[in-house]
């Protein structure tokens, strides 16, 4: 499955960029349902991978504009979301408390259902990278 996501990633995606943050992460933002059986299935590695080729996806349509990908999972909804804003903005378009994670945590966190808001530090973990 997540093979077949990556490969209509590439077909659909269009990056807008905009002076509004906003408008820029809810255009960008693509999510992907995970079933229990299917998070089960999955290894980490499998996860990493994945996020990766959508960040690569992205690379290729921000068309030489300095970009913020990231991503983060929605436990409410049970998906993996990624987006991306223009680096210009300076900052993730949440209005919670963000705790940047580097990719392994994330996916650990998620294979358990964990998104950091629950926690002691009650912050949203997310991965970004510059792309």
């Amino acid at each position: 499955m997540l093979k077949q996501w990556a490969s209509e990633l590439e077909d659909e995606v269009d990056i807008l960029q905009s002076n509004e943050i906003n408008d820029e992460a809810n255009t960008n933002m693509v999510s992907f349902s995970l079933s229990d059986e299917m998070m089960d299935s999955l290894t980490e590695e499998e996860i990493s991978d994945f996020i990766i080729k959508c960040s690569n996806v992205y690379a290729q349509k921000t068309n030489g504009i300095l970009t913020i990908f990231y991503c983060w999972y929605d436990d409410m909804a049970f998906q993996i979301r990624i987006g991306c804003v223009s680096k210009k903005h300076g900052k993730l378009p949440f209005s919670c408390k963000l705790e940047p994670t580097d990719l392994s945590n994330l996916v650990a966190n998620l294979k358990v259902g964990i998104n950091g808001l629950f926690t002691d530090n009650e912050a949203l973990f997310v991965w970004q990278t510059s792309i």
